[in-house]
């Protein structure tokens, strides 16, 4: 092997070298993108008024809950017409998703 053949394989090498270690962080880096990913923990607070349908739940479900008469903050069912048990006082609603299903 003469000294031009040499020097172009050592050249190949050092550049795969180099791709391979690129490729390895950008990788890292994705992995940490994907797996740190951490849920907006704001909710949407939606004002209730009974006599509004369009301040309703969408579909029948369990929701969260602030009671403004009692200062209180809960679940609650809504079954499609009412909330199980405090339909007049709720006075706004909220859907909560679980950390790893959240989206916006």
């Amino acid at each position: 092997m003469n000294m031009a053949n040499l020097l172009v394989v050592l050249v190949l090498i050092v550049f795969i070298l180099f791709f391979i270690s690129y490729l390895i962080l950008s990788l890292n880096k994705l992995k940490n993108e994907l797996y740190n990913k951490q849920p907006n923990a704001i909710v949407e607070w939606i004002v209730y008024d009974w006599n509004d349908k369009l301040s309703r739940p969408p579909a029948p479900g369990r929701y969260l809950i602030y009671r403004k008469k009692c200062n209180k903050m809960h679940f609650e069912m809504w079954n499609g017409n009412g909330w199980a048990y405090s339909n007049n006082d709720c006075s706004h609603w909220c859907e909560v998703f679980p950390p790893c299903t959240y989206e916006k």
